[in-house]
């Protein structure tokens, strides 16, 4: 992908980006500023700025694993770092593979409802997609059935 495309997956992805206010408000919330965080993780204050705006990714795992103990990250809030950045590296990845903005939303919402619905729940909404996915292929059948009464009526008159 040229860097064209990059940038504008990065932009994109601010869209749906969980990470970036996450990372903000822990920083905030530990008083501490972009350039000490940005020296901590030794990378250039700019690029943290960039990071914290969703504009840039963040460096891999360890990057958020020192950021954590830095900001003094329960665990909860550790795990939930943890589950955004896994959020964002696939809402990337779908932006990236140029897949329409409203299933990237899908996706992104249905990573959320993974993350705070019972199994039973999550059954539920399977069952409800199913649904949704089954009606629209009779739809598809009936349409074509429909088609083919319409050319055969037309040829015999």
């Amino acid at each position: 992908m040229d860097s064209a495309s990059a940038y504008l997956v990065r932009m994109e992805v601010q869209n749906f980006a969980v990470l970036p206010p996450l990372l903000r408000g822990a920083r905030l919330a530990a008083k501490l500023s972009q350039k000490a965080v940005a020296v901590q993780l030794e990378i250039d204050q700019s690029h943290w700025c960039g990071i914290e705006k969703g504009r840039r990714p963040l460096p891999r795992e360890g990057a958020l694993q020192r950021f954590a103990v830095l900001v003094r990250a329960t665990a909860s809030a550790a795990e939930e770092m943890h589950w955004a950045a896994a959020h964002d590296r696939i809402v990337a990845q779908a932006l990236k593979e140029k897949m329409p903005e409203p299933a990237v939303a899908l996706l992104s919402k249905c990573l959320r409802a993974a993350r705070v619905l019972s199994t039973t729940e999550l059954q539920g909404l399977l069952a409800t997609v199913d649904s949704a996915i089954a009606s629209k292929q009779e739809l598809q059948h009936l349409a074509r059935r429909a088609r083919s009464a319409n050319e055969e009526a037309a040829m015999q008159k």
